[in-house]
């Protein structure tokens, strides 16, 4: 199974991966639409929120929108997506995400692009 592994003790909170993300599948520099989010605790450590291909979203997905890709990955079939948000209720690790500009959820595929963006190896692609 492919996913991303962050290392939130390493992270410094320059927004790379966030804005990589978003470029790369929405072609905008927005936080918001960006399948990886990273947040400062009140202790000033932050944490990253980074699917882990658990697949618990797939339960909730009554359209089956959502299928496991042979390397592992969870994926979202966008003209199967109704956006229901069911799936976004679902995961308590808050990795499905929902834009008000798109019609559908959206979530980390594994891509890697983040992992080169950060500049600290605060991030890294694993095969488990």
């Amino acid at each position: 199974m492919k996913k991303i592994v962050a290392h939130a003790e390493l992270c410094i909170g320059c927004g790379n991966c966030e804005k990589t993300c978003s470029m790369a599948f929405f072609k905008t520099e927005d936080k918001m639409k960006s399948a990886i989010r990273v947040s400062q605790r009140l202790d000033g450590s932050r944490r990253v929120d980074i699917c882990d291909q658990c697949g618990d979203c797939t339960v909730m997905c009554a359209p089956m929108a959502i299928r496991k890709l042979p390397n592992g990955v969870y994926t979202i079939d966008k003209k199967k997506c109704v956006g229901c948000l069911m799936c976004v209720a679902e995961c308590l690790k808050d990795c499905m995400h929902y834009h008000n500009d798109e019609r559908y959820v959206f979530k980390c595929v594994a891509c890697g692009l983040c992992v080169k963006a950060c500049p600290v190896g605060a991030l890294e692609i694993v095969e488990e």
